[in-house]
């Protein structure tokens, strides 16, 4: 009796996540936390990091982690504002999507899914937000 080999389809690897270890310095990807920051424990989702400087400690999302090689420059950037209907995208964690503003308030940014989401809406903080046009919106459509 003849046996056939079950025919597969190839599947492209997703890029591998940055592995972190205890000790490890890192950046947080938020301007209210800037500095360096000491890997004191990992969690599945979360990650307690220790300032160099002193002081309190800090837990942090892993997808907020930043190598120190990168640049931060939040803090000397001047703040970007959003008007409402603008079209906004979120690209990593819970929320990633594209969304529209509804209200840039003085901490955050009120966005909603872009085609609704049963009234609603996220307050993202603005280093969640990069801004798109409608016209790269609408080549990415068709």
């Amino acid at each position: 009796m003849p046996t056939t080999t079950p025919t597969t389809t190839p599947v492209t690897a997703a890029p591998a996540p940055v592995r972190r270890a205890i000790g490890d310095t890192v950046l947080v990807n938020d301007p209210k936390y800037p500095g360096r920051w000491t890997i004191k424990s990992m969690g599945p989702v979360n990650a307690t990091l220790i300032p160099e400087s002193g002081g309190r400690g800090l837990r942090a999302p892993h997808y907020l982690l930043l190598d120190p090689t990168d640049t931060l420059v939040a803090a000397a950037a001047p703040t970007i504002y959003y008007q409402p209907g603008e079209i906004v995208r979120i690209t990593t964690g819970r929320y990633a999507g594209t969304y529209t503003v509804l209200a840039d308030k003085a901490k955050h940014v009120n966005v909603a899914l872009l085609g609704g989401d049963g009234g609603r809406y996220v307050r993202a903080p603005r280093v969640w937000l990069t801004r798109i046009a409608v016209a790269d919106l609408m080549a990415e459509a068709a």
